[in-house]
């Protein structure tokens, strides 16, 4: 395979976005992973979506250091996104990663030089709008498979929900265009100011922590990004929210000031 194809939009997929922020270095993590993807797509043939090397020269290829390697490889591991296995049958322990999703992959460079059969053009046109990387299968049929009996066809007249973050009413357009930007901006200003006054890092973006920001950022903070960063500037001037005073020793965490008390409460008192 002489290239891989993959959607513009990899990075906003739910199990590409649960890995990066997994790691302590998002952008880190979704580098390591297309690498990942590039070493074994470089080896697919035929049904074979697998790369096998000795671990020492996965971590030269790699230039991290091992213990780093593994964490990352895990996540992936544990995420869904690879297939990782240990082999030590020839005295050397060796490393096998696959990547079945890969075989789904059409090699256009063959198609436009005409090394590809007439029948594999044909399948290579059919799989032209697969999205590698979606957790959802759309089944083009007209049939509901269970019920046996013909599908309502869509309504046309409903205009398809467009499911961007709100417009800012202060200068009437939107700070972000997608949701995703909306998580990296609350990780990256709370992270910012928390790790320098003693609070707990963001480093997974859970689905809980996703709907709390899509609330808040479109009620209380009305689509203003800016206050959201106030808010967090105010929390770590609190002795009480940083655990100096109190006598149960209680800190503010990221998800108190995703709350609609904690994130009114410091934001106000800016």
């Amino acid at each position: 395979m002489k290239w891989f194809k993959h959607m513009s939009d990899m990075h906003d997929n739910e199990r590409v976005c649960q890995y990066m922020y997994s790691c302590k270095n998002p952008l880190e993590a979704y580098g390591f992973y297309i690498m990942m993807l590039e070493l074994v797509a470089s080896k697919v043939q035929g049904n074979k979506c697998s790369v096998k090397y000795p671990l020492k020269v996965w971590y030269r290829m790699f230039n991290i250091h091992h213990n780093k390697f593994t964490t990352l490889l895990e996540k992936l591991r544990v995420g869904g996104l690879v297939q990782a296995q240990y082999d030590d049958s020839k005295g050397g322990s060796s490393l096998i990663v696959t990547i079945p999703k890969l075989l789904k992959i059409r090699d256009e460079y063959s198609k436009k030089s005409g090394q590809c059969t007439p029948l594999e053009e044909e399948e290579e046109e059919e799989e032209d709008n697969i999205k590698i990387f979606s957790n959802e299968n759309i089944k083009n049929s007209s049939v509901d498979e269970s019920t046996h009996t013909p599908k309502k066809p869509p309504d046309e007249s409903k205009p398809k929900r467009e499911l961007k973050p709100p417009i800012n009413p202060k200068y009437n357009c939107r700070d972000y265009e997608s949701w995703h930007e909306v998580y990296e901006m609350f990780v990256s200003d709370w992270n910012k100011h928390a790790s320098s006054h003693g609070l707990s890092s963001v480093t997974v973006m859970n689905d809980k922590r996703k709907k709390a920001i899509r609330t808040l950022y479109g009620g209380e903070m009305q689509g203003q990004s800016e206050r959201f960063e106030k808010a967090v500037e105010s929390l770590v001037k609190d002795d009480f929210a940083l655990g100096l005073t109190g006598d149960g020793g209680w800190k503010a965490s990221f998800d108190y000031i995703l709350t609609a008390k904690g994130f009114i409460k410091y934001f106000e008192a800016n």
